[in-house]
C-alpha cells in the first residue's frame, strides 16, 4: 500500500483538508518508573440543569415554557472527527505490579490540556517519547504497550478526516514493580524476543475520524445492530483501559488494506477511488494454519470489501456508490502435506465427506447473516429482502494438481448449505460457479479466461437490474450528517482460489471492473467527462501459465447461468479499451489499487508479494516484478520456517492462548502477578469447572468465610470480621480460553511434512518444540485478600484450612499462592552459543530467499 495520490492530480483539494498527524500518546521515564500519558476527547459537560423557580402564593405561577424542537439525530450518523470537535485533554497513567493500568496521582494534575503541557509541567524526564496511535496493552512476563511509530495518509474522508496506514509499531515493556520475575525457559525467552521484534505493518490500517468496522459511509443508526464482520485486531488490547474507562484512549486496529485514487474531472471535481478490505479475526493463521475452516467454523483469509466511488455534490453533498464483495478460503476442513521440495503440497482429505464439508453450512449462515446486517444499515431497518449469493470458484479441475477434489467437496458444501439458507432467510439463496482460469489461459488465452469470469460474475444479475435487485449501493450524505440510501446491495460474490490469493485477486479486480461502468453511470458522470489519456493496453499473460495441465472443462456454469453479460457491461477485454465504454483513467487506477491490494494480502497471508499481479502490473504501467516461480520458492520457505512464529505474534495480538505459546511461564502468574511481599495474601482455586462464573466463587468464598472461619476468629477472640466486610479480588480465565485453545491445536495439525528428518535432527526437534500444543490444564482462579485486612487475620490461610470449595457440583482444591522465580541459573549457558550461531545462519539464509527477484 502507498499513500493516496491521483491518477491525474494530486488527492488535495477535499472540501475540508485532513488535519495534521497528531500524536496519541507518550511513553515516559522518571526516577525509574515509567508512565504512560493518553490523549483521549474531552468528555462533553454534563446538561445544564434548571433551578425551578420558588413558588409563592402571592405570586401567579407563570406560564410553562414552550417545547423546544427536538435536536436532529447526528449521533448515530456520519459525523467524522465528531468525538474529537470538543477538544482533547492528555491523562497520566501508570502500571500496578498486577498489571493493571490505573490513573497516576504523583503529577501536579490528573488531566493537561496537550502532551506538550504535560512534558512541560510534569518534567524532568528521563526520557519522554510521543507515538501517533496507541492500540493498547498486553501482559505476558511483563505489560507491553503496542504503538505505532510511523504512520501514512491512506484514505481521504468526506468533508474532513483521514484513514490511516500503519507503517510501524513496537511494543513498549513496562515492568511489574515489586513483582519477582517469573521463570522463562530459554526457548520461551527466545519467542518473547521474537515477539516483541514483530511488527504489524504491512496490511493494518486504522481511523480515529470515523468507525471503520461499519460499511462505508460509517453509520449505524440505533435500530440496528453492526454487521458482524469479526475485524477488531485489537479488542483484547483495548480491555484493559476500558477498566479504567478510557477506552477512547486506543485506537482500533483492522487487519487488511486501506487505499484511494483521486481522479479529477474536466469541470475540476475530485473522483474519489476507496477500497476497503478487511480481514476476519475467526481463522487468523497465515497460510498452511489458516486454510479451509477451523472449529469455530471460520474461512481461513476471510475478507469483506468495499469498493467505493465518491464525490462532491456542492459544497455540503456527497454521492457515493458502494460495491461489497467476499473473499477467502473454500469453507471446508483440509489438511497440507508439505514436501522439501519445490512441488505444490498435497492436499489431505478425510474419507468421511461429512467430516470434510463439516461447520460449512454454518459458515454461510453467519455469512448470510452480516450480509442481511449491511443491507439493513442501508435501509436503516426497513428491508425485508434477503441477500443472495454467488461463489466463484477458480480452482484448477484436473485431476493431477488435486484442487479438483477441493472443488468437488466446495460443490457439495453448498449444495448442503442451500437449502438451510433458504430455510432461514426466504428469497435468499447460495449458488457456485466453477471457472477454471488458469487452464482458460492455457487453452484459449486471456481474453477467452476473463470473458468466461465476466459470464460468470455479472450473468448472476441477469438481463435487467433494478433497484430492489442489484450489486452496488447508491446514496448521498449531507454535511450535516444525514444519509441517504437510494439503492441496496442485495447480490453478492464470493471468489476464492485454493488460498483466496493471486487468482482471487485478479476475480476481484475484473467484478470491481465491471461495477465501475454502473457506478459512473448511476452517478451521473458522463465518460466524455475525464481528460484524454492513452488507451488501456491489452492484457498479457504470457509468463502467469506456468506448467499447468491442459484439461478443457475449465467452465463449469450452474443451472440457469447466462451466457453473456447484460447491459450496460462489457464482454471482452477489448471492449474494456474502448474509451467510449469505460474511461482509461478509472481502469488504470483500479488496477493500481489492486496490485497494490493482491501485495498486501499475499503479505499477510504468505509473506511474499502476489503472484499473478504482472497483469494488472501491465494495466496501469508499474514495474513488473518477479516471476511466479521465484515467489513460489520464497512462500514456501515462509510457509515452513516462519509461519509458525508469525501464528503466534497474530494469536498474542488477539489475546489468544499465551500460555500455549510459552508453556514455560506459570499460568498462576499468567492469570494474576502478586507481588512477592504479599503472596500469602493470596490463594488458587484448582479445577474450577466450566460455567462458574467470578460472583460463583465470590458467593462459595464468603460462604466458606462463615461456616468456617468465623467460628475460628470466635474461638481465637479475634475481631468478628462479618462475611460481608470481606475484601478481596477474584481473577478467572476469560471463558472462550478452551475454544481458543482447540482453535490452536486444529491449525497446528493442519500441516504435516513428508520425507521428515529423523528425531535426533536438530531442525525436526525444534519445528516440534515450536508447534507443539500442550495439553490444557485444569481451570484456576486465583483469589487476592486486601493487604490490610491480612495484616489482621491471616484470611487466605484461615480459608484454604477449610479444604476446598463447592463450585458446579465439584469440590475445587485450594492451594497457596506461588510460581517459579527466575534465577541466576536459568541462564542459557554453553548451548546458547550453538543456538546463536544456528540463528544467525537461519537470519541469513531468510534474507537471501527474501532477497531473490
Amino acid at each position: 500500500m502507498e499513500s493516496p495520490r491521483s491518477t491525474q492530480s494530486s488527492a488535495a483539494g477535499d472540501a475540508a483538508a485532513p488535519p495534521a498527524s497528531r500524536n496519541r500518546c507518550a511513553i515516559a521515564v522518571k526516577g525509574d518508573v515509567q508512565y504512560l500519558f493518553v490523549v483521549v476527547p474531552k468528555p462533553k459537560p454534563p446538561p445544564k440543569v434548571e433551578l425551578e423557580d420558588l413558588l409563592f402564593f402571592e405570586t401567579p405561577a407563570a406560564p410553562p415554557p414552550a417545547p423546544k424542537p427536538p435536536p436532529p439525530p447526528t449521533d448515530d450518523l456520519y459525523c467524522p472527527m465528531k468525538e474529537w470537535l470538543g477538544g482533547s485533554v492528555t491523562i497520566p497513567l501508570e502500571v500496578t505490579s498486577r498489571g493493571q493500568l490505573q490513573r497516576s496521582v504523583v503529577f501536579p494534575a490528573t488531566e493537561f490540556a496537550s502532551l506538550a503541557q504535560a512534558r512541560q509541567q510534569c518534567g524532568p524526564f528521563t526520557s519522554f517519547q510521543e507515538f501517533p496511535a496507541l492500540f493498547g496493552c498486553l501482559r505476558i512476563d511483563k505489560v507491553y504497550m503496542l504503538v505505532a511509530t510511523s504512520i501514512t495518509t491512506a484514505v481521504r474522508l468526506p468533508f474532513a478526516g483521514v484513514i490511516h496506514k500503519v507503517e510501524g509499531t513496537a511494543w513498549v515493556p513496562f515492568e511489574l514493580r515489586g513483582v519477582a520475575p517469573v521463570r522463562v525457559s530459554p526457548a520461551d525467552r527466545t519467542r518473547l524476543s521474537e515477539f516483541r521484534e514483530y511488527t504489524y505493518y504491512k496490511g493494518y490500517y486504522y481511523s480515529d475520524d470515523a468507525d471503520v468496522m461499519l460499511p462505508f459511509p460509517f453509520t449505524k443508526p440505533d435500530a440496528c445492530a453492526a454487521p458482524g464482520l469479526a475485524c477488531d485486531w485489537s479488542a483484547h488490547l483495548r480491555e484493559p483501559f476500558a477498566a479504567c474507562s478510557l477506552p477512547a484512549a486506543c485506537s482500533k486496529l483492522i487487519r487488511g488494506f486501506a487505499g484511494e485514487r483521486v481522479c479529477t474531472l474536466k469541470d475540476g471535481v475530485e473522483l474519489h477511488l476507496v477500497l476497503l478490505g478487511r480481514q476476519s479475526n475467526v481463522n487468523p493463521g497465515p497460510r498452511y494454519l489458516g486454510r479451509g475452516l477451523n472449529s469455530a467454523n471460520g474461512a481461513g483469509n476471510d475478507h469483506y470489501y468495499e469498493y467505493i466511488l465518491w464525490k462532491h455534490y456542492g459544497p455540503d453533498t456527497v454521492t457515493f456508490t458502494r460495491h461489497s464483495i467476499l473473499r477467502g478460503t473454500i469453507p471446508v476442513h483440509w489438511t497440507t502435506q508439505v514436501s522439501m521440495s519445490i512441488s505444490e503440497p498435497a492436499m489431505i482429505f478425510s474419507p468421511d465427506k461429512a467430516e470434510v464439508i463439516h461447520g460449512s453450512t454454518p459458515y454461510f449462515e453467519n455469512t448470510f447473516q452480516k450480509l442481511r446486517q449491511v443491507m439493513l444499515l442501508d435501509t436503516r431497518g426497513a428491508t425485508t429482502a434477503n441477500p443472495q449469493v454467488r461463489c466463484i470458484s477458480l480452482l484448477r479441475l484436473n485431476p493431477q494438481n488435486g484442487e479438483d477434489v477441493l472443488a468437488r467437496y466446495f460443490l457439495d458444501a453448498v449444495r448442503a448449505a442451500d437449502p438451510v439458507i433458504r430455510g432461514k432467510f426466504a428469497g435468499g439463496g447460495l449458488d457456485l460457479v466453477h471457472v477454471d482460469w488458469l487452464n482458460l489461459i492455457k487453452e484459449y488465452g486471456i481474453q477467452v479466461a476473463t470473458s468466461t469470469f465476466w459470464e460468470a460474475s455479472m450473468g448472476f444479475l441477469g438481463t435487467t437490474t433494478t433497484p430492489e435487485d442489484s450489486m452496488m449501493t447508491v446514496g448521498m450524505m449531507r454535511r450535516t450528517g444525514e444519509v441517504d440510501r437510494l439503492i441496496t446491495q442485495s447480490r453478492f460474490v464470493r471468489i476464492n482460489c485454493a488460498d483466496s490469493l493471486d487468482r482471487t485477486n485478479l476475480g476481484c479486480f475484473f467484478t470491481c471492473l465491471q461495477l465501475s461502468i454502473a457506478m459512473l453511470v448511476t452517478q451521473r458522470i458522463p465518460f466524455s467527462s475525464f481528460a484524454e489519456s492513452p488507451l488501456v493496453p491489452a492484457l498479457d499473460a504470457s509468463e502467469e501459465i506456468g506448467q499447468e495441465s491442459t484439461y478443457a472443462g475449465a467452465y463449469a456454469p450452474v443451472s440457469g447461468a447466462k451466457q453473456t453479460v447484460p447491459k450496460p457491461f462489457v464482454n471482452t477485454w477489448n471492449d474494456v479499451r474502448d474509451p467510449k465504454r469505460i474511461p482509461p483513467v478509472i481502469v488504470r487506477a483500479l488496477a493500481e489499487l489492486f496490485v497494490l491490494n493482491g501485495d498486501s494480502v499475499a503479505m499477510l497471508y504468505t509473506n511474499s508479494a502476489a503472484m499473478h499481479g504482472n497483469i494488472l502490473r501491465g494495466v496501469c504501467g508499474m514495474r513488473l516484478q518477479g516471476y511466479n516461480a521465484v515467489i513460489a520458492t520464497q512462500r514456501k520457505y515462509e510457509n515452513v520456517f516462519e509461519d509458525r512464529n508469525k501464528f503466534r505474534s497474530i494469536e498474542l495480538l488477539l489475546g489468544r492462548n499465551q500460555g500455549d505459546h510459552f508453556p514455560s511461564i506459570s499460568d498462576i502468574f499468567l492469570l494474576r502477578p502478586v507481588p512477592y511481599t504479599q503472596w500469602a495474601c493470596a490463594m488458587v482455586v484448582v479445577g474450577v469447572p466450566d460455567g462458574v462464573t467470578v460472583a460463583d466463587i465470590d458467593a462459595a468464598v464468603r460462604r466458606a468465610w462463615e461456616t468456617g472461619v468465623t467460628p475460628q476468629l470466635a474461638r481465637r477472640q479475634l475481631p468478628p470480621i462479618e462475611s460481608t466486610a470481606l475484601c478481596f479480588t477474584v481473577t478467572l480465565p476469560k471463558p472462550s480460553e478452551k475454544q481458543e485453545h482447540d482453535e490452536l491445536a486444529q491449525s497446528m495439525k493442519q500441516v504435516s511434512f513428508d520425507n521428515a528428518p529423523p528425531a535426533n535432527d536438530p531442525l525436526e526437534q525444534a519445528t516440534q518444540e515450536n508447534g507443539a500444543v500442550r495439553t490444557l490444564s485444569e481451570r484456576l482462579a486465583v483469589v487476592e485478600f486486601d493487604p490490610d485486612l491480612c495484616s489482621v487475620v491471616d484470611a487466605a490461610t484461615m480459608v484454604r484450612q477449610q479444604g476446598f470449595l463447592s463450585l458446579g457440583g465439584r469440590n475445587c482444591i485450594l492451594a497457596p499462592y506461588a510460581y517459579p522465580i527466575q534465577t541466576g541459573s536459568d541462564s542459557v549457558g554453553m548451548g546458547g552459543a550453538v543456538k546463536n550461531v544456528g540463528t544467525s545462519l537461519k537470519r541469513g539464509f531468510k534474507n537471501f530467499v527474501r532477497g531473490l527477484n
